[in-house]
């Protein structure tokens, strides 16, 4: 065909026509077109029939594809097309389409507002999705220029992340916590040197829930995560993540970065505590050198990576970095571990298998052989064994059934893996053809650009056409409905549009393909894919630009791709490898599990009495509980802290909502609490691990909580346990029971010595004397004339009195008495007594209230100076707080000298999560009335019992400046018998006694 040049324009088109016009046999044949709707259309030019072909490029383009995502009626999937259209095909005049759809583009606006400020939301959306695929209104200067960064700032729910990331920390195994703690130990105590981490392990092994739970558990603690990959479905697998080049504004070289001082992009990496980057392996050394560079020059200082903390996973069986026509020496020198920066790398190593189930675990470690180089034979071949030969046709037996069947969602699932680009193409082709329905093709526009940025005519379309360099889209795309394609180019990451994600093709329009997601956590949403313009510029003595769909068939892939893809596929697999190891450490700790109602029900019928526990284990506890003490003190003093920690519950639970508002309004009224007396019971378990094939015991914290200054909890059933002390010794032959023998072969000095009712005495005679005023009172507040919590108090005051020689004064109020008989001091908050006396320590103790005896103590008694525990123990002792000590960094926050580096040791030695089945009375009632009347399906099983050892202990301080008077622990405590887990709530109630233990 003669050569045209396009500087005569209808003579090019018509060539371009006859090209791409099949079986045309006059001029108006090739002028005529036929629309997505079966509108036959004659155009008047043949330059216009190539417009309406789409052989051609203008800004009508933009237009047509606009108005055919407009006939979908969904104005926020068109707002981020909108915003596709102007940061990746560069419309001439971009503020024209703006005012053509800004009704539809806020639409559903529209609705609720007015339609100017309908216009201005939706615009706002539109400016919002153009930074987040890495571009400004400022590089679209004819749009209207509107300030948006404050918007951008991504806002994380505190409370959820620390949820999550304390979920996904249990889920562990002892690898990936020894990464974990390290990483955010290192950010919490941070230290004047490189600190770059390098977490390696095959596929499977869980190095990107490693991540995940890092990014969750420092995003809860306000700390700022940079998450990235080399490749952009990759990034779509860490939260908020983006690939590298976006992240640093690297050169496709990666030789430079285009951030720039005083940029927002300049403070985001200042401002970033840590740096996780995945499938590091694929990254070329040039770019730590250009990390390292513009992070110096960032925090202005000389360290390796400006000091900043990095953590890089990867496995380097997998894709190395890619160098066109390098040699195998090349790639390797190009790896990061060929970087002078490689020596600095703190190395960990994850080796389990999570992702593969118990059936395919030999699969797995075949495979990890073949990766490590085992299986070649002298020829450097691989011999496949039989089971994996297919003899048959692949594409048929692979999405035959699936194609007939119409089973499109098994279909997405699958995929036939080639290591060279021709097999890929030869084999997708071949599956297209079986899918039923109309194919539509799809021609790219191609022209090539010679040094000076001008048009070189002298290639010619159909050579240009020909040319397929790697990682462009065909020419000719060839589409059905239903058909898997692969997005070539990273459009919009946050969208889930990146460089290798799989969609299917659900309609085909002229000037846009609409498609639904297929991987990763965007998986079933519907996306617009435009055309966009690519080029090309190494293979070539001119740069290819290609305007075309960044679409290729996905029925097969090469084996690189499908490795990005298999991270993303495998995520159900890892899961169920996770609930494998959590079954397998159940029963292993006897752990019972309860899926659902009629299940098994589990209860403690019996009683071990005296309880016996490790003497070691015993006096461990006592000197763990003094710094768990102080922990939980110095947390009540960060109340800001705890208030962050509880936003969900206090948008969701009135009681929480109250107590912070008190605590806000003492702060505005200028109220400080001057003293805080506070008594803490934990409990303790004798956990049995094993190491080195040896087991021995260790002891597990399981629950902290906190009671006002009296007696501690369940001391009624201690009394009932000194009965029982007494009649043990009166019959000292039942240590001669065999069944009992290794319990009760002890002595009663065995027993170590248990003073509760000393203890408190202590506490409040303390308390008082640090009031400085001996005419001052000691008040009892109770709820009822007949509450068994008013026998102990009067035990207290016997104590008390014994201690102080009769020095002070204690005295019983019912609530609605106080009402009556407090006042509180308008100017110095003092508790005023009768008008008489004052009230130097409060100890309130009831179980229940009306809400104005409750609106009193909060608005009277608590507002005051009179000791007592502090009103912020609400929120100090839940169970969320203590899930959240559990997490690594956190109990450093509240111990950041050197010096105490021995009572944060010893407290994560012992603090275990707080667990909870939550069974109410009811259930537990229904489902053992169950178990009579269907005994089969709903049995009570047999379990194992274990003692709880509680340690009691208190502590007097300031907690304004976080002083602290005095503090003991030990001389109380008391024992329960428990299902030999570390649920909470595992008790049968009534059947558990409280004892002293019995140390063996």
């Amino acid at each position: 065909m003669v050569k045209v040049s396009p500087a005569e324009p209808e003579r090019y088109h018509l060539r371009l026509l006859l090209l791409n016009v099949k079986g045309a046999c006059s001029y108006d044949d090739l002028k005529t077109v036929i629309d997505a709707n079966g509108n036959v259309n004659v155009c008047e030019t043949f330059s216009s029939a190539c417009l309406e072909r789409g052989l051609i490029r203008n800004d009508e383009e933009w237009k047509r594809a606009l108005e055919e995502a407009e006939s979908f009626e969904m104005p926020w999937k068109l707002r981020e097309f909108f915003a596709l259209i102007l940061v990746h095909c560069n419309p001439a005049k971009p503020e024209e389409l703006w005012n053509m759809f800004k009704d539809s583009l806020s639409e559903d606006f529209c609705r609720s507002f007015r339609k100017e400020l309908a216009y201005a939301k939706a615009y706002k959306e539109i400016s919002l999705s153009i930074m987040k695929a890495g571009k400004t209104l400022a590089d679209f200067p004819t749009m209207e220029q509107i300030n948006v960064d404050d918007d951008v700032e991504q806002v994380f729910d505190l409370a959820e992340e620390l949820d999550l990331g304390q979920r996904d920390y249990a889920l562990m195994y002892a690898e990936q916590r020894e990464i974990c703690d390290e990483i955010l130990h290192r950010i919490w105590n941070p230290v004047n040197e490189p600190a770059f981490y390098f977490l390696s392990g095959p596929g499977g092994t869980g190095k990107t829930h490693v991540n995940k739970t890092i990014v969750h558990m420092l995003r809860g603690q306000k700390k700022k995560v940079c998450t990235m990959a080399f490749t952009g479905i990759a990034a779509t697998l860490l939260p908020a993540g983006r690939t590298l080049h976006n992240r640093f504004g690297l050169t496709l070289d990666m030789s430079n970065s285009s951030i720039s001082p005083r940029s927002k992009a300049w403070q985001e990496l200042k401002d970033t505590d840590l740096f996780i980057c995945d499938e590091a392996p694929m990254i070329n050394k040039r770019a730590m050198r250009t990390l390292d560079e513009k992070l110096k020059e960032i925090m202005n200082n000389g360290i390796a990576f400006g000091g900043k903390v990095m953590l890089w996973t990867g496995d380097f069986r997998q894709t190395l970095p890619i160098q066109k026509h390098a040699t195998r020496a090349e790639m390797v020198n190009s790896t990061i571990k060929r970087s002078e920066y490689w020596r600095l790398a703190i190395r960990y190593k994850l080796t389990k298998n999570m992702r593969a189930l118990a059936t395919e675990q030999e699969f797995a470690r075949d495979l990890l052989e073949i990766g490590s180089g085992k299986w070649n034979n002298e020829n450097d071949e691989i011999i496949l064994p039989e089971n994996c030969i297919s003899n048959g046709d692949l594409a048929e037996e692979i999405f035959g059934q699936c194609i007939v069947l119409e089973n499109w969602n098994e279909m997405a699932k699958s995929a036939i893996l080639a290591p060279k680009n021709v097999d890929v193409s030869e084999m997708n082709n071949k599956v297209l053809e079986m899918l039923a329905g109309e194919e539509v093709v799809y021609t790219s526009i191609d022209l090539a650009q010679d040094e000076n940025r001008q048009r070189a005519d002298e290639y010619l379309d159909e050579y240009l056409n020909a040319l397929n360099p790697s990682g462009f889209p065909r020419h000719k795309l060839r589409l059905k409905k239903n058909a898997i394609v692969l997005l070539m180019r990273n459009l919009n990451i946050e969208m889930g549009l990146c460089n290798g994600a799989r969609m299917k093709v659900e309609q085909m329009q002229p000037n846009l393909i609409v498609c639904k997601i297929l991987t990763g956590d965007k998986a079933g949403q519907t996306v617009y894919i435009p055309r966009i313009t690519l080029c090309c510029s190494e293979d070539y003595p001119f740069d290819l630009h290609r305007h075309q769909f960044p679409l290729m068939l996905a029925f097969a892939m090469t084996i690189n791709k499908a490795q990005e893809d298999a991270q993303q596929s495998g995520d159900h697999k890892f899961l169920l490898g996770q609930i494998d190891e959590a079954k397998k450490w159940a029963l292993e700790n006897g752990l019972i599990f309860k899926p659902g109602r009629l299940a098994p029900f589990t209860h403690v019928p019996f009683s071990l009495f005296p309880s016996p526990f490790p003497r070691a284990l015993f006096h461990k506890a006592v000197d763990v509980q003094k710094s768990l003490q102080l922990l939980y003190f110095r947390a009540m003093r960060d109340f800001d802290f705890l208030k962050e920690m509880h936003r969900a519950q206090t948008e969701t639970n009135e009681e929480f909502r109250q107590t912070v508002d008190f605590i806000e309004n003492c702060y505005k009224d200028g109220f400080k609490q001057p003293l805080t007396l506070f008594c803490q019971r934990a409990d303790y378990m004798a956990h049995e691990s094993e190491a080195n094939n040896e087991k021995k015991l260790e002891l597990k914290q399981a629950n902290a909580d906190t009671s006002p200054p009296a007696l501690p909890p369940n001391h009624t059933d201690t009394m009932v346990a000194k009965a029982l002390h007494m009649a043990w010794g009166l019959i000292p032959s039942w240590h001669k029971i065999p069944k009992f023998g290794q319990f009760f072969g002890q002595s009663p000095a065995a027993r170590p010595p248990n003073h509760t009712d000393t203890m408190v005495a202590k506490a409040l005679y303390m308390a008082w004397n640090e009031f400085g005023n001996s005419e001052a009172v000691i008040l009892f507040l109770h709820f009822s004339p007949v509450d068994k919590l008013l026998i102990e108090s009067y035990e207290v005051e016997n104590e008390v009195e014994r201690i102080s020689n009769g020095r002070t004064k204690c005295v019983f109020l019912l609530l609605r008495e106080a009402i009556e008989r407090l006042k509180l001091h308008p100017k110095n908050f003092s508790l005023i007594l009768d008008d008489k006396y004052l009230v130097a320590v409060a100890v309130h103790r009831y179980s229940s209230a009306t809400p104005r005896e409750l609106t009193f103590t909060r608005e009277i008694i608590r507002r005051s100076t009179a000791i007592q525990d502090s009103y912020r123990s609400l929120l100090a002792h839940t169970k969320r707080m203590q899930q959240l000590f559990t997490m690594p960094g956190v109990v450093e926050r509240f111990f950041p000298h050197p010096e105490e580096a021995h009572m944060v040791k010893a407290i994560r030695e012992v603090l275990t999560k707080s667990w909870s089945i939550g069974e109410g009375d009811e259930e537990a009632e229904e489902i053992i009335k169950n178990h009579f009347i269907f005994p089969d399906s709903a049995p009570l099983l047999n379990i194992e019992a274990t003692p709880e050892l509680s340690i009691f202990g208190c502590l007097l301080g300031n907690i304004e400046d976080g002083t602290v008077l005095k503090q003991f622990s030990g001389e109380a405590h008391v024992m329960r018998t428990k299902l030999a887990t570390e649920n909470e709530g595992g008790i049968w109630k009534g059947k558990s006694v409280c004892d002293s233990p019995l140390l063996v």
